[in-house]
């Protein structure tokens, strides 16, 4: 009796909290029983890579209107288990798990579908802007001059490989071997420009790995955009950008071989310098954002993934490069 009583409790808690609808009752009482704001500054900071403050206020602009309300899922929950997958890049099923958000796999992957958008379309346009009017440009080559003394510049680019799970070769339009990078795994190159704070200003994620960096700036709305600025008034303004770019009026690469203490030499050391801010940029956003780690490789296909842009394929994997690109101190 004793044995068939243990094996009857057994049976009955799989059925509470097993697989099926016993577990999708049991995660959203836990879901709907939960407030992530209660939870200490550390230990918010610890999940979401923000402040409480920060988090509040992005999840009060991506919730306004309708856009995250479908589904039974609280749109607050949907934003913070995107904003946790970000920070952590976890398996999705990983982050479900979590007690606070408790959603299934299924449910995470439909929040991150939902949120990406929102957050391209809400806050992308405010915090990531290259200066083109006349005040933001001077405040940007004023800090590159007072910070490193170098003048006319407006920021620094470079490309930055986010690794991605192997799409398939036999792909009609993007076989998977375009993505196979110099580095030795498959990625999409993104182009990005920061100013003399770190701060970016401008993302190009429509390249697959295998594409070097000086062609995907040839095809930049950023390169476009400066040249004809120069063609009309011929500006004195550029970008910093390492040997691996052409030397261009609006693009300053290093000297290629300067005599030591020679005037090109102390070009490139304050050149290096001031450089240096993208590839600090790139470390911070990656400890950050643990998503776009070279050990936390997005599990998305192009097929899955890819969207259409005006004239261009975006992917999933780059709208998760887009949504993490807003510096949030």
């Amino acid at each position: 009796m004793d044995e068939e009583y243990v094996i009857a409790a057994v049976v009955a808690e799989e059925r509470e909290y097993g697989e099926g609808e016993g577990e999708k009752n049991y995660l959203k009482r836990l879901r709907d029983g939960s407030n992530p704001f209660d939870r200490s500054e550390r230990k918010f900071r610890k999940l979401f890579r923000l402040s409480r403050a920060m988090g509040r206020h992005v999840v009060d602009t991506l919730c306004e209107g309708d856009a995250l309300r479908a589904g039974t899922v609280p749109p607050h929950l949907k934003v913070l288990s995107a904003l946790n997958f970000f920070a952590h890049g976890s398996y999705q099923t990983a982050v479900g798990e979590i007690n606070i958000l408790a959603q299934s796999q299924p449910t995470i992957s439909r929040s991150l579908a939902d949120v990406c958008p929102v957050i391209i379309e809400r806050l992308t346009p405010q915090w990531i802007k290259f200066p083109v009017t006349r005040l933001e440009k001077d405040r940007a080559m004023r800090e590159f001059q007072d910070n490193f003394g170098m003048p006319y510049t407006l920021g620094a680019v470079d490309g930055s490989h986010i690794p991605i799970h192997k799409p398939p070769n036999n792909h009609p339009i993007a076989p998977g071997n375009i993505f196979y990078n110099r580095k030795g795994f498959y990625s999409i190159n993104c182009q990005v420009v920061c100013d003399a704070t770190g701060r970016i200003t401008s993302v190009n994620p429509n390249f697959p790995g295998s594409t070097h960096d000086a062609a995907v700036w040839r095809s930049s709305n950023v390169h476009q955009h400066l040249e004809g600025q120069y063609l009309q008034n011929q500006a004195m303004e550029w970008l910093l950008g390492d040997k691996g770019y052409p030397l261009l009026p609006w693009l300053m690469t290093p000297h290629p071989d300067p005599v030591a203490e020679s005037p090109e030499a102390r070009f490139n050391r304050c050149h290096a310098q001031a450089r240096g801010v993208i590839e600090m940029c790139f470390g911070v956003l990656k400890n950050k954002f643990r998503c776009l780690h070279r050990h936390r490789t997005l599990h998305y296909s192009p097929e899955k993934a890819a969207k259409q842009s005006l004239q261009t394929s975006s992917y999933l994997t780059a709208d998760f490069f887009k949504c993490c690109l807003l510096k949030f101190d």
